[in-house]
């Protein structure tokens, strides 16, 4: 008798079961979330109250440091406005110098609007 070629194409073997497996899902390349700042606006009103008074402290305390001292005046904006500009000028060397400074403006742009002048000696 002859051979007979099976399924499987080999001859004389028992037809085996064909095992069909599902590929396994590609995984997903993990991405990195990155935090979004926001600017500060607002925020917590009882801290940002605290700063601006810490602030406006260290201008007066600055000013009145500065009122023995003969420090050249800028005729447009008096010696508010001059010692805002040195604080401003300043204000990379330490945070504490850069809220002195908004508070400097602040006060001599008050004084502008409200006076029509910057006052000081």
């Amino acid at each position: 008798m002859a051979r007979t070629r099976t399924a499987s194409g080999r001859f004389g073997s028992s037809p085996q079961t064909i095992v069909v497996r599902q590929a396994a899902p590609v995984a997903k390349k993990q991405t990195r979330r990155r935090s979004r700042r926001r600017a500060s606006s607002g925020g917590s009103s009882m801290a940002s109250f605290g700063g601006d008074a810490m602030a406006g402290v260290a201008y007066g305390l600055l000013e009145r440091m500065t009122a023995d001292m003969d420090l050249p005046e800028i005729p447009v904006i008096g010696r508010k406005g001059t010692l805002a500009l040195a604080l401003y000028l300043f204000r990379k060397s330490h945070p504490m110098i850069n809220d002195a400074a908004r508070a400097g403006v602040i006060i001599s742009t008050y004084e502008l609007a409200s006076e029509g002048k910057i006052t000081g000696e």
